[in-house]
């Protein structure tokens, strides 16, 4: 069975959820705490800011929802659906020992455990960070200054929200998983893995390295989602600050987000590729392969897709970022347009970023031993 040591590895889950719900608490709390002030003695200038305000909230919710949040979201499941599909082998054996799917899923559920642990960290951290934040946005004291208020309701739901959606869903796929045969989970059987002995030693490498994607088609969404995450976040944080002339705390905060889960998703993201080809990489050392051409079978083919990712992940944040500055240009004056230096430093980050993760993995796949292989299978 799964154990809570297990879930507790999960760190990329943690991490995953703290950078949502850190925003979160900042700026749902504020939009709430402004709003309970009493307006009626306001004057024109404290009107103004006062609706600055709540739509600086609102920019920044949606900002935050519709980038951080999504992939958040989306890549947290995927988190959750590799590792089930890891563990794989071992729900193979418990099922052949007579256990009922539904026990077996049932114990997937403690990957509520690091999720939750994600999100009150994150709820905790914005707490922590709520003076400075209170602070910078009412900087110039034109309303009276307010602090962090404790609401009850709002730390149950960034609480128990995860933990209920994530168990719901570590179950179903659980359950998903386990409807194989015993035997074939404990083998970890894969379709169209044969390859013809008699093709020449190119042809073989380039037909295990369409093998291993075609046998692994979410890794590539996975994959493809890093890059894209990574891409938008980090470009979101420089359009804040140049183009709507945010405080710089607001980009400092974003771009760390943006920064912590695009690293954390790529790295989570070249992990789950090496765990679930690890097998295949023995198999072309054992027969003479080098390491660079076993790297080159095992990520070769996915380059292209996080290149194509993190143009994807520019157009996106584009789209959602013209969004938001068009239903706030009443307040604030200001019009979308491309930053450009934005961009070209964040490309210059993703191909540091993405250059030394893929040196990781290739001093892993040197690593790479057949006894260690055969003590994994065993």
């Amino acid at each position: 069975m799964l154990t809570i040591k297990q879930t507790l590895k999960s760190f990329g889950i943690i991490i995953i959820c703290f950078s949502l719900f850190f925003l979160e608490t900042l700026f749902l709390s504020y939009q709430l705490d402004i709003t309970d002030l009493d307006t009626s003695l306001f004057n024109p200038m404290q009107q103004g800011f006062y609706d600055a305000q709540i739509s600086m909230c609102n920019m920044m919710n949606v900002i935050s929802f519709g980038i951080i949040g999504v992939f958040s979201i989306i890549l947290l499941f995927f988190s959750i659906e590799r590792y089930i599909e890891e563990n794989k082998a071992n729900m193979g054996v418990l099922k052949a020992l007579g256990y009922s799917k539904n026990r077996i899923a049932l114990s997937f559920i403690k990957f509520s455990i690091p999720s939750t642990i994600g999100s009150a960290l994150g709820y905790l951290g914005g707490v922590a960070f709520s003076k400075l934040f209170y602070s910078t946005m009412n900087a110039d004291n034109i309303i009276e200054d307010f602090s962090f208020t404790f609401r009850p309701s709002l730390l149950l739901i960034f609480i128990f929200a995860p933990l209920i959606i994530v168990s719901i869903f570590a179950y179903i796929i659980a359950l998903i998983k386990l409807r194989g045969n015993a035997l074939d989970m404990i083998n970890q059987t894969e379709k169209n893995k044969k390859s013809k002995t008699t093709k020449e030693k190119d042809s073989f490498l380039k037909e295990v390295k369409t093998t291993m994607l075609r046998n692994h088609i979410s890794l590539i969404i996975f994959v493809a989602f890093s890059g894209l995450c990574f891409s938008a976040n980090i470009q979101m944080a420089f359009t804040m600050l140049f183009e709507a002339e945010t405080s710089p705390l607001f980009f400092w905060m974003i771009f760390g987000i943006g920064l912590l889960l695009g690293f954390t998703i790529i790295v989570l993201s070249f992990k789950f590729v090496y765990t679930n080809n690890k097998k295949y990489m023995g198999m072309l050392k054992a027969y003479g392969y080098t390491d660079k051409e076993c790297y080159l079978a095992l990520y070769g083919g996915y380059h292209i897709v996080s290149l194509l990712s993190f143009v994807l992940g520019t157009f996106y944040q584009v789209l959602i970022m013209s969004i938001a500055f068009k239903q706030f240009e009443g307040t604030y004056g200001i019009k979308y347009s491309f930053n450009l230096p934005g961009f070209f430093i964040s490309i210059g980050l993703f191909i540091a970023i993405y250059i030394s993760v893929n040196i990781y993995s290739y001093i892993l796949i040197r690593k790479l031993k057949l006894d260690s292989l055969n003590s994994d299978l065993a």
